[in-house]
């Protein structure tokens, strides 16, 4: 008889052992990952949270460095402020009865003003040849004018190129630099 108790045990524990082994095991290891993935869940549900409690701050960030970069772009130097410029520069040589020839602020002068952020302390200049044509006499008037305005901040160069072929007028080349925004607007 004791030998088949041991037999029946035997079996009871072989059974148990496989129950163990086939469904114990294999579920506990299930709810073990759904242990993890609900971790995992809820760390997404609070990262997602805290992204919703920051996206109104971040919007209205976002929408003020906008409006700031909009008012910093608006005091960089304007295309009508440098025609204005180029305009005043005409109107004072027809009026000094000279031939306005070529103006040339330089492209890459241009594309560095626009990349730099204006300074409230030091005004933005910019360096600009005129050529022009007429009689010594005039130029010299136009270039006295030129030095008494608002805009003008000093020479650059001048150069006076005389024909050979016994002509009355000059060609002059005047480079000096202008303060953007300082037009005098009548």
């Amino acid at each position: 008889m004791k030998q088949r108790h041991i037999i029946v045990i035997s079996i009871c524990l072989f059974m148990i052992a496989t129950w163990y082994a086939l469904l114990v095991m294999p579920t506990k290891h299930k709810f073990a990952e759904l242990q993890k993935n609900l971790y995992n869940a809820n760390l997404q549900i609070s990262d997602f949270r805290k992204i919703m409690m920051i996206a109104p701050e971040f919007y209205k960030n976002h929408e003020n460095i906008k409006r700031q970069k909009l008012q910093l772009s608006s005091q960089l130097y304007s295309k009508e402020n440098l025609m204005s410029l180029f305009d005043e520069l005409e109107n004072m040589a027809i009026k000094n009865r000279l031939k306005v020839i070529e103006f040339t602020p330089s492209v890459e002068e241009l594309l560095r003003i626009n990349h730099l952020l204006p300074d409230d302390n030091k005004p933005q200049t910019l360096n600009i040849i005129i050529t022009i044509s007429g009689q010594l006499a005039d130029i010299g008037t136009f270039v006295k004018g030129v030095e008494s305005e608002n805009f003008y901040q000093g020479v650059d160069f001048c150069r006076i190129l005389n024909s050979v072929d016994g002509q009355i007028n000059s060609n002059f080349v005047y480079g000096f630099k202008a303060v953007l925004g300082a037009i005098r607007k009548p």
